[in-house]
């Protein structure tokens, strides 16, 4: 039987994307689970697999198109002893007599792989003519609205569920900038001068990757007022220990450099100041504290920078702090992530050391408060008992959102956390016993 393959929600506040790939080419024969084609969303690039096991009649797509969830991507003609056949067949039927509801079929093992809260068979609520597409999803009205107000739609604190923005949310958040004197400005859209009178051009569309990258730093940097604090930390004890045992740990899957250590602290800072593992809810004049502490970590990638996030940093050790980083930068660069890699982030380590510079000042990754930057390490010349050694330092900037951290607080955060990488020991133990 001839089954027609529409796109489905594909993770929480994704819309759709742009097919970069065919994979399984017309004409040929594929199981269930089998990657069709790739599509690149504002957050990752995703393998779209096959829900059925048969062959492929035709495709509806084709390379560099901007498609929508509902949309139909492939025409396949399925074996006829599939296991599934009657629920996907009552499914279809169900999605044709609703037409607002295409993407709701039956694609559970695509919302499997995606993450998605969305059970397979749940519906749409609808409220005021929008349909809300999922637990933590975004309206495309809301969306559309935002911007037309030159809003970015990632700035608005949402109410709902797994923090929902809704058409409130976001009005919420306008009466609010306006009554901070601070109205919502469509971002200029004048176009470039013409640079070909003064020699050869080329140029290339951005991807949504890039795109997403420009909007959400524009949108963290000019909403938050941010602050940068500069210091130095000794080294030397987590240097000695990757020469000894970085050859173990890099066979076992895992890697012993500064980055495992540095993101482990940011955990146990996390735990000792609350303030750092919050979020700002100015519409609703709170804060909200995490009581989860996971940390992302910044990735140089082919197609832009993404921020893959470790899980519950604070139960793990370093060696499985150093494996699920050394998975995490491999998928990045293979264009693996998928959106649930890069969400729940509490603070985000940017790690430069490996290319140049002594410091640098990162942007924090709204809603987030905090960010650590870590640049080369340094030699520097130190007095001892007389003598003066070459002792390795590593720059570092944390910055901070001033509107939620003082700097006094910061300081003495600088200051924890700078005891627990120069006596990484205490790290090990799990509690530091340090005063």
């Amino acid at each position: 039987m001839d089954k027609t393959i529409l796109l489905p929600e594909i993770g929480e506040g994704i819309e759709g994307g742009t097919v970069i790939s065919i994979v399984a080419s017309q004409s040929q024969k594929v199981t269930e689970g089998d990657t069709l084609f790739e599509l690149e969303t504002d957050k990752a690039v995703i393998p779209f697999p096959s829900p059925h096991s048969g062959l492929v009649q035709k495709y509806f797509i084709q390379e560099g198109d901007e498609i929508k969830i509902g949309a139909k991507v492939a025409l396949i003609q399925a074996d006829s002893d599939a296991a599934e056949t009657t629920a996907t067949e009552k499914a279809t039927e169900t999605t044709a007599a609703s037409p607002k509801n295409k993407s709701h079929q039956d694609f559970s093992s695509f919302a499997d792989l995606q993450g998605s809260k969305a059970e397979p068979t749940q519906k749409p609520t609808q409220a005021s003519g929008t349909i809300t597409q999922a637990s933590g999803a975004i309206s495309p009205q809301t969306r559309k609205l935002a911007r037309e107000l030159g809003v970015d739609i990632l700035s608005v604190q949402g109410s709902g569920r797994a923090s929902r923005v809704s058409m409130g949310d976001l009005k919420n958040h306008i009466k609010l900038s306006l009554l901070q004197g601070n109205p919502p400005k469509a971002q200029a859209l004048s176009p470039l001068p013409d640079f070909s009178v003064f020699g050869e051009t080329v140029s290339e569309k951005a991807s949504n990757i890039r795109m997403t990258i420009a909007r959400k730093m524009l949108a963290a940097w000019t909403s938050i007022p941010h602050i940068h604090h500069n210091f130095h930390v000794d080294i030397r004890k987590i240097l000695e220990w990757k020469k000894l045992h970085d050859a173990s740990f890099k066979e076992k899957g895992s890697t012993l450099s500064p980055s495992p250590f540095l993101i482990k602290a940011l955990a146990h800072c996390l735990l000792e100041f609350p303030s750092f593992n919050a979020s700002l809810d100015m519409a609703n004049k709170k804060i909200l504290y995490k009581k989860y502490f996971n940390v992302g970590v910044a990735v140089d990638t082919p197609r832009g920078l993404v921020v893959p996030v470790i899980f519950a940093v604070d139960s793990l050790n370093i060696f499985q702090i150093g494996k699920e980083l050394r998975a995490l930068a491999s998928k990045a660069r293979d264009i693996k992530l998928m959106p649930k890699d890069m969400q729940g982030s509490c603070i985000t380590l940017s790690n430069l050391g490996g290319i140049a510079g002594e410091h640098f000042t990162p942007i924090i990754n709204s809603p987030e408060v905090a960010i650590l930057g870590a640049a080369r390490t340094l030699q520097r010349p130190v007095l001892q008992d007389g003598i003066v050694k070459e002792i390795p330092f590593l720059p570092l900037t944390l910055g901070y959102d001033h509107r939620i951290i003082d700097g006094a607080m910061a300081a003495r955060f600088i200051k924890r956390f700078s005891q627990l990488i120069q006596h990484p020991q205490l790290l090990l133990m799990g509690e530091s016993m340090l005063d």
